[in-house]
């Protein structure tokens, strides 16, 4: 299916690269859903110098956020990306489990505080398979 360019930068999804979407058509197994199983997307975040010293700061979420990507960490949507590049699942699915920068702030206080330094975050969400 073709998805348009603005529609992909909305969601921040993949518009670099040769990438072929599928969408399940659904069958009696998998009662016209299109999906058969779950599988996990995850999001790991290694507590780095520069995130330690921010957290030391007290940066707000968004500055470690923008820290820990710089640092390598890949967001569960990226992750969710990656399986929907793979042909393991769909756009629409990995946007219902996943949430957008924009909702994250509206939902989470920045103020929260950060995790203490040298310990491993980890984020794991569920999205059905193809």
């Amino acid at each position: 299916a073709g998805y348009p360019v603005d529609y992909l930068q909305q969601i921040d999804g993949p518009i670099d690269g040769d990438f072929k979407f599928y969408r399940g058509v659904g069958c009696e197994s998998c009662r016209h859903t299109g999906y058969r199983g779950r599988t996990a997307i995850y999001e790991i975040c290694i507590v780095t110098e520069g995130l330690r010293r921010l957290i030391i700061q007290k940066a707000s979420g968004s500055e470690l956020k923008q820290q820990a990507i710089q640092d390598g960490m890949v967001t569960l949507r990226q992750d969710g990306w990656r399986r929907v590049a793979q042909g393991i699942t769909t756009i629409e699915e990995v946007v219902r489990v996943t949430q957008t920068d924009e909702v994250m702030a509206e939902t989470t206080q920045e103020s929260a505080p950060a995790t203490a330094a040298g310990e491993l975050s980890n984020t794991a969400g569920e999205i059905a398979v193809r």
